[in-house]
């Protein structure tokens, strides 16, 4: 069955997101290419906006690997439901 962002996507835009990007790997999988490249690509001062946690993490272990990761870039995740 096809995903559909629609919804997300929807919030994220009426949120403000300048740059949308579509992981189409679940996450419980390790290897996350669009995951790794936003993180790569991560400058200070950036938002990370979500329509959920769970879509950012496998479990809460990795949730707080990638806070992690993204405070040492001095950025932020910010979560923007999607039932606006």
């Amino acid at each position: 069955m096809e995903q559909s962002f629609d919804r997300q996507i929807d919030a994220l835009k009426l949120a403000g997101a300048e740059e949308i990007i579509q992981e189409k790997i679940t996450g419980t999988k390790a290897d996350r290419p669009e995951l790794t490249m936003l993180l790569g690509k991560l400058r200070k001062g950036e938002v990370i906006l979500i329509s959920d946690l769970t879509i950012l993490s496998r479990s809460t272990k990795n949730l707080f690997s990638l806070v992690e990761q993204v405070e040492k870039k001095c950025t932020n995740i910010r979560v923007q439901p999607t039932y606006v």
